[in-house]
């Protein structure tokens, strides 16, 4: 059962994914615009999703973005719009 963010970090530890680092897994690839392994969120997004599964089947319990380095002007670099970036922006894994 999902936990309050909160909540559980004022009892105890709370763990995070590895961080975004998606180069170790096999599909890796390079863009100009995401983290670690840019263009994920717009190329690969079943990606993402396996790589924070992966952290979540070692004991992660809290998933970190994986769009800290998207934005406006690098998907429009890409030919994405301003809509296609927000939707990219609010996808969920």
């Amino acid at each position: 059962m999902p936990t309050d963010l909160r909540s559980a970090i004022a009892r105890r530890p709370v763990v995070l994914d590895g961080g975004w680092r998606l180069g170790w897994r096999p599909a890796a690839t390079t863009s100009p615009t995401s983290s670690g392994r840019p263009g994920s969120l717009l190329d690969e997004p079943e990606e993402v999703r396996a790589a924070h599964a992966d952290f979540f089947a070692v004991g992660a319990e809290v998933a970190i973005t994986a769009s800290y380095q998207v934005s406006f002007a690098g998907l429009a670099a890409r030919g994405v719009d301003r809509a296609g970036t927000e939707r990219l922006l609010r996808l969920k894994a």
